[in-house]
């Protein structure tokens, strides 16, 4: 299954990891990169509908295991991942449309 950034999702992951790393610990940025990326091509691909699937806004929403994170994404044809969002579980999330 091929996976596809939304320049959106991918600028919140890059957000995500600079503030980590600012806060002083680049060692848990790269960890929590790794386990974001790990879990979207590792798990992801291989069980795309193992997440909630949000029906009224037609995406899937899937918790990070061991991270703070959730992320959003659909699944497109032919063979599709699309990451739409990343956010941390305690931000602010009430403007974001899919």
């Amino acid at each position: 299954m091929r996976v596809l950034f939304t320049e959106t999702a991918a600028g919140q992951l890059e957000a995500q990891i600079a503030y980590i790393a600012s806060e002083g610990s680049l060692d848990a940025a790269l960890r929590i990169k790794e386990r974001v990326l790990s879990f979207i091509y590792g798990f992801l691909t291989a069980y795309p509908k193992a997440s909630r699937f949000v029906e009224e806004m037609a995406v899937y929403e899937a918790v990070i295991p061991r991270t703070n994170y959730v992320l959003f994404y659909r699944i497109e044809e032919p063979d599709t991942l699309r990451i739409l969002a990343l956010f941390h579980g305690r931000q602010e999330r009430t403007g974001f449309t899919p």
